[in-house]
């Protein structure tokens, strides 16, 4: 009876979680297609900002980079590039994330990261709210390369404010795919679809399923013995 409630829950919590992501995919989709504001327009709560469409008018900071380490794109290992971006309207800095470059020959290595193309005056991307895994901006001591290189376990505003001295917006923007300082990406909405999840959730029912003929087989057997 155990097993039958745990794997029977187990099937509808994963079909709870598909339902879950396709909402999620639907509301990527939607705010993808949102002409781009600017950072001040943009809500405060980080529910309603987060995919939000935005555009920076302003310059990078190309003087501090922080490499975001243990990225993979195309089965290279990399890191994701982030710059500081000075928000003229605001009179703050966003830290953008152009994207992926791969790793030098070894981790010390400075990895060859493409210039900011000449006379860029504005960043167009997408914020991003990462998600609280309990890892503070200060937990991991980042790895200097060279003169503003460093690499960092966590891609936080709050670090990069902290070691510039300088007011930061409190959530990462991705850089668009469309933008010339753009990189290759792989920043996927969810790792794991909701057909996936619709998949575990029939495992979960199948096994529920055999639970209920072993116990019944079972039943019989003691039946025709006790007989």
């Amino acid at each position: 009876m155990v097993f039958l409630v745990l794997f029977i829950n187990l099937g509808f919590w994963q079909l709870r979680r598909a339902d879950e992501k396709v909402q999620l995919l639907a509301r990527a989709a939607a705010r993808a297609h949102q002409p781009p504001v600017t950072l001040a327009a943009v809500p405060a709560s980080a529910k309603a900002a987060d995919g939000l469409p935005v555009e920076l008018h302003g310059q990078y900071d190309p003087g501090q980079v922080f490499l975001l380490d243990n990225r993979v794109v195309n089965s290279r290992v990399g890191f994701d590039v982030l710059v500081p971006f000075h928000v003229t309207e605001a009179d703050k800095y966003a830290l953008v994330n152009r994207g992926f470059v791969p790793m030098g020959r070894t981790r010390q290595d400075v990895p060859e990261i493409p210039p900011i193309a000449p006379g860029t005056d504005k960043a167009v991307g997408s914020i991003h709210v990462a998600a609280i895994d309990g890892t503070q901006p200060g937990d991991v001591d980042p790895v200097k390369l060279a003169s503003g290189v460093r690499i960092v376990e966590v891609a936080s505003p709050a670090f990069a404010a902290a070691t510039m001295g300088k007011a930061f917006y409190p959530h990462v923007i991705r850089l668009a795919e469309t933008d010339p300082n753009g990189l290759p990406r792989y920043w996927p909405v969810t790792v794991m679809m909701p057909s996936r999840h619709r998949a575990y959730a029939v495992q979960w029912f199948l096994m529920a399923l055999a639970v209920v003929i072993a116990w019944s087989a079972f039943s019989l057997r003691r039946e025709a013995t006790d007989e």
